[in-house]
Parts: structure tokens; C-alpha cells; sequence
């Protein structure tokens, strides 16, 4: 009785295990990226979880604000100096290569990065690679064309008084534009923030006036970082997407449902949107033994 009372629970639990591994559709390594996406990892960054904190230094702190540098790092988007040898930074200069060697002849001119739903990693994936490719020595600017819920002046700690709406919603000569972008001496970065939010996001993300600010900037930088809004819950994103060279899609591992990744890639493919690859984010190292 005890032998036979084994077999079958050892039998339930194993069936139990593979019920709820079926019920399960999140993607959580760069295998399923491919296989179940149909498009090509581009890196996989991991979770801070699994990297010593002490390593995780601020870039371009300054003395205001939270004094606990423990804090401060699990709240910071600028990770990518941590440790110039840590799996993190490593992450980014793959990234950072795959984004130079995505289209053919020349690197990529304008680059949106957004995801399927919020939360997943996005701002932190762009100005982390904004920055990663601004130490190529490369003039970088990285805009914030989140104008519903904008992040960018809060990582930097900048005005947010202008920006991409007050472009939008008037005539500015190219010398205004200039001064509305802003510069920061540590990053390396030109940074364009969100401005006031408007109450019509979408209409001025779409206007003929967004493609041609997108055009302008273009022949002044060498590279142009766009942060939209997840594009499975606002059209914002996608219609970035049809003005630039080519996307990232920014996957939360263990988080982001397939179908609903999936049907964002729709929604880019049928616009005509290239879209580069996928990175994988919040990947847990200690979980991936084949991540080196």
C-alpha cells in the first residue's frame, strides 16, 4: 500500500508539474524567443538580482536626492557603467554590435525601442543603449516619445518644461530645436524629453511634423534613440515605427505572454516596420547555466 500510494503521487506530481509548465506561455529564455517569435535575440540582459550590488554605481549621480546607494541602484536606469566587466555591460556591447551589424552597408540612423505592455524594461533598455552606443564616440540623442507616461527627465534629472510636445504643437526653427535639446556631460548623451504632456499623444506622434523632425535630426546625429509607449496598449509606438530605420522589441523574461508578444510583432510587420530582434530582459544568470 505505502509502495503503491508512491508510485501514484509521485505520478500526480509529476503530472501536476507538466500541467502547470503547459498553463505557463511567459518566455523566458532566447531559445523561445526564436522559436516560438520567429525573430533573432539580439542579447539577453540580466536581472540585477543576480549581480553583486556593491558593483552597481550610479551614472551620473549627483549628491541630490536618495543618499542610500543600495536604494538608489535597484531604482537607477543607468547600469550600463557598473562594471565594465560585469555580465551587464556585457550585455549592452552585444546588444550595441548587433544594432551596428543589423542593416546592410551602414549602421541603423533611427532606432525605436519599446515592448508589448508597460513595466517591461524599455526606458532602461534605450538609454542604456543610447549610451552604449554614445562610447563608440558616436554623437547620440535619444528621445522621449512617451508623452503618456514620460520617464527620461526623471533618469537624468532635467527639465521636463520642453521637449518633443512643445516641438510638436508649434513652429520651431532648427536654432529653438537646438536649445530644447538638452546635453549631459557624464552620459555622453543628447537627450530630448517628453515635454508637457498633451491631450492628444497620438495625433502629434503622427503628424507629417514628427517624420520630419525624425528626418532633421537624423542629418545632425549619428544615431537617434526613440522611447515610445508598449504598442500592444497604445498606437503611439507603431506609428514611430513606420518613421524609423528599424525596432527593438523589449521582452520581460517570465513575463511577457506569447500571444501577446506575438501579436505585437503583428502590428509592426503589418505596417512594414523592420524590426531588428528582441531583447531579452530581466534574465536570471543563475538560472541560465548556457547564458556565457
Amino acid at each position: 500500500t505505502v509502495l503503491a500510494a508512491l508510485f501514484l503521487s509521485t505520478l500526480f506530481g509529476a503530472g501536476l508539474a507538466l500541467f502547470l509548465e503547459y498553463l505557463d506561455d511567459t518566455i523566458k529564455t532566447t531559445e523561445e524567443v526564436e522559436n516560438y517569435l520567429q525573430l533573432p535575440a539580439l542579447a539577453a540582459i540580466p536581472t540585477m538580482d543576480s549581480m553583486p550590488k556593491r558593483r552597481l554605481l550610479l551614472v551620473g549621480a549627483n549628491g541630490g536626492g536618495d543618499s542610500d546607494p543600495s536604494k538608489a541602484a535597484n531604482n537607477s536606469e543607468l547600469l550600463i557603467n557598473a562594471d565594465p566587466r560585469s555580465s551587464l555591460a556585457e550585455a549592452y556591447r552585444q546588444l550595441r554590435t548587433s544594432i551596428l551589424l543589423s542593416t546592410a552597408g551602414h549602421a541603423p540612423k533611427s532606432l525605436l525601442i519599446t515592448s508589448s505592455l508597460p513595466s517591461e524594461g524599455k526606458t532602461t533598455t534605450a538609454v542604456n543603449t543610447a549610451i552604449s552606443l554614445a562610447q563608440t564616440g558616436a554623437n547620440v540623442l535619444i528621445i522621449d516619445a512617451d508623452m503618456r507616461r514620460p520617464r527620461l527627465h526623471s533618469v537624468f534629472n532635467i527639465s521636463n518644461a520642453e521637449g518633443l510636445s512643445t516641438i510638436l504643437s508649434s513652429e520651431v526653427n532648427e536654432r529653438d530645436l537646438l536649445g530644447i535639446i538638452q546635453y549631459d556631460e557624464d552620459a555622453k548623451l543628447n537627450l530630448l524629453p517628453s515635454g508637457p504632456v498633451p491631450p492628444n499623444p497620438a495625433e502629434l506622434i503622427g503628424s507629417e511634423q514628427m517624420s520630419n523632425l525624425l528626418k532633421s535630426l537624423q542629418k545632425r546625429f549619428t544615431h537617434v534613440v526613440v522611447d515610445s509607449p508598449p504598442i500592444a496598449s497604445f498606437t503611439d509606438g507603431v506609428l514611430i515605427a513606420s518613421m524609423v530605420d528599424g525596432v527593438i522589441l523589449v521582452v520581460h523574461s517570465g513575463k511577457s505572454s506569447r500571444q501577446v508578444v506575438k501579436r505585437s510583432r503583428q502590428l509592426l510587420q503589418d505596417i512594414g516596420a523592420k524590426v531588428f530582434g528582441v531583447v531579452l530582459n530581466n534574465v536570471n544568470l543563475r538560472a541560465q547555466d548556457n547564458y556565457y
